[in-house]
């Protein structure tokens, strides 16, 4: 389960995408404003599905992730990137439709992970 998990496209995709996009932001000082201010949220959202997918079968042998438990991660990611990092440094900015990119991150594993 967490090797299939670790290696499905649904969570390489997204992990790779926000490697990528580190390195052209950071290493090669490339902006790209779109992608600096919504590819991270989504990409997150997407990568925390996985993992907390992954763990909720470690500890409770749970296959797949519940309505409510994918309602709950994004209502946590929204609260902690909109409102808490803002609250605590002036280097984050509440911007409101980041919450739309943690939902489609959400909704990205929703739909890659519906095969299995």
């Amino acid at each position: 389960m967490i090797r299939r998990s670790l290696l499905h496209f649904g969570f390489v995709l997204p992990l790779t995408a926000f490697c990528v996009h580190q390195w052209l932001q950071y290493g090669l000082r490339l902006e790209i404003e779109f992608l600096d201010s919504y590819l991270d949220p989504f990409c997150a959202s997407a990568m925390a599905c996985y993992l907390i997918n992954i763990e909720r079968w470690w500890y409770f042998g749970e296959q797949k992730l519940s309505w409510i438990d994918m309602l709950v991660l994004v209502v946590f990611l929204s609260l902690v990137s909109e409102m808490l990092f803002p609250f605590l440094s002036n280097r984050f900015t509440a911007d409101w439709i980041d919450v739309s990119a943690i939902s489609l991150g959400a909704i990205w594993f929703m739909i890659t992970n519906s095969r299995e």
